[in-house]
């Protein structure tokens, strides 16, 4: 199934393995990595736009409404309403390379200066992925089946091409009057990185208790075994990365919840209380997605204090929860966080 913008932490922990490996520094330029982007002007004057920008949504650059539509728009209903009308969000058109992306929106206006606002883009992606290219000198696709899908043993996981034969694909679904019907053929090639792969719930959890093992310690560098993963260090992140990419960045549009390096998170009560009346809140990273014919969540529950390993050696300790429908338009989170918190609470309490 399209797991739509799951597809981003995927991006994200091969992001995260080059800075690890000392080949990209997200603070630079994009520039460094990709020269042929534009520097941006806004308001007449240049800004600088950063990898870690773009992983936190803060760039300014554009999702699939330009700028002047965006500031028009007068309500989120009306953006929304805007964008999947639009010929983006059913782009038909195939791109072979990722510099052909680019073209798309190279040259578009910013929405906002850089790190003055928080506003979701899926487009600015396609830029990480160029990134990744010159950092890792091979194509996005080969580095990610290479570095993370292979190695991670997400071996349903692929782009989203629409030519090959693969088994169990599903059908996409959107409602229309109350009535199910076919979604219609779209190309997802423009998004590999930020919303264009295939995957199934085993992997997409599978990949998930990986994360949370790096995240608490238990799938070591200097470790000989790793649970999920290849044995070979080379694909293992660290505690310290992941603590880091699982760290607020930014508060998003959404009371309570921040942004991290590629994930959504909600902080711990302590990290929380100024800001939220939900005294049941409980550490918790998570990313949502919503393509052409298809929803999905995935919600990573730690178990113990954000950061600290409670439970067996070898074992991550924790909730993983992972939901793809092939139906557009399905709201997930609320299900999703209730049943995480059942589920914690006959685990763990």
């Amino acid at each position: 199934m399209r797991i739509a913008s799951i597809s981003k932490p995927l991006t994200a922990s091969g992001m995260a393995l080059l800075w690890q490996r000392g080949k990209i520094d997200f603070d630079l330029p994009i520039q460094t990595y990709v020269p042929e982007f534009p520097v941006k002007k806004f308001e007449e004057k240049e800004v600088t736009i950063t990898t870690r920008h773009i992983l936190t949504h803060m760039s300014g650059i554009r999702n699939y409404i330009k700028a002047d539509e965006f500031n028009k728009a007068s309500s989120k209903h009306k953006i929304v309403k805007i964008m999947e009308e639009g010929s983006e969000w059913h782009n038909k058109t195939h791109f072979s390379d990722t510099q052909s992306s680019l073209e798309i929106f190279k040259d578009d206006s910013l929405v906002h200066a850089p790190s003055t606002r928080y506003l979701y883009s899926t487009l600015a992606w396609t830029l990480l992925s160029a990134v990744i290219e010159t950092a890792a000198k091979q194509s996005y696709l080969t580095f990610m089946h290479n570095n993370v899908f292979t190695p991670y043993k997400l071996y349903s996981t692929h782009e989203d091409k629409n030519s090959p034969i693969l088994s169990h694909r599903s059908k996409n679904y959107v409602r229309k009057s109350n009535k199910l019907t076919n979604t219609p053929y779209v190309d997802n090639s423009y998004k590999w990185a930020g919303g264009g792969f295939l995957s199934n719930v085993l992997d997409i959890s599978r990949f998930a208790n990986t994360m949370l093992g790096f995240y608490q310690g238990v799938y070591q560098l200097s470790s000989e075994r790793i649970e999920e993963v290849d044995s070979s260090n080379e694909y293992a992140l660290s505690q310290g990365i992941v603590r880091k990419m699982w760290a607020c960045q930014t508060e998003t549009n959404d009371k309570g919840v921040c942004i991290g390096l590629g994930w959504f998170i909600k902080p711990n009560l302590e990290q929380l209380r100024v800001r939220s009346e939900d005294e049941s809140a409980r550490f918790s990273v998570f990313h949502s997605g919503g393509a052409v014919g298809a929803s999905s969540y995935l919600l990573i529950l730690p178990r113990g204090e954000e950061g600290v390993h409670e439970g067996t050696k070898d074992v991550p300790s924790g909730i993983v929860i992972a939901i793809i429908g092939n139906l557009e338009n399905i709201s997930f989170s609320r299900l999703i966080s209730e049943i995480g918190e059942d589920l914690y609470s006959v685990a763990y309490e």
